[in-house]
């Protein structure tokens, strides 16, 4: 029973990083840090990572730091995950692994989070911080049509 709970909260974590840290999720708040987050539903490792340390993190610092959940296993979220693999010319990933960009910086597995978010939380975030300039990002953050590139 409890596995199956926290599966459910999984597939309730779009709504919660919508509804908590992002009220409006294209307004530009100068002093928050914002980041994406690409993730496999119900992934052990994406669910652990998620439900243990960003979930709270993304509490602790509702304001301060803006997650934007990003399923991979459908379009446009995988289409725009490899994308951002191509422009940071990153190796290749286990999809089983949650990865958090924030601006040009990719934080793979939860390891890698736990080290890198504190320190980028403790100093100012630079002027005119905005999510990663990633293709279809902003329509997919906006609800509007995406159409595939042919």
């Amino acid at each position: 029973m409890l596995y199956l709970l926290k599966r459910l909260n999984l597939f309730c974590l779009p709504l919660l990083f919508i509804v908590l840290p992002l009220p409006d999720v294209t307004a530009q708040n100068p002093q928050s840090i914002k980041g994406v987050l690409f993730y496999i539903p119900f992934c052990p490792t994406c669910s652990d990572a998620i439900d243990d340390y960003l979930v709270p993190l993304s509490l602790t610092h509702a304001g301060r730091l803006e997650l934007y959940p990003v399923d991979i296993t459908e379009a446009p979220g995988g289409e725009i995950y490899q994308a951002a693999l191509e422009d940071l010319h990153a190796e290749a990933i286990p999809r089983d692994t949650p990865s958090l960009l924030i601006g040009q910086r990719l934080l793979t597995g939860e390891a890698a989070m736990r080290e890198g978010l504190p320190p980028l939380l403790e100093q100012p975030p630079p002027e005119g911080t905005s999510w990663p300039p990633l293709a279809g990002l902003q329509q997919m953050m906006t609800c509007l049509l995406y159409t595939s590139p042919s």
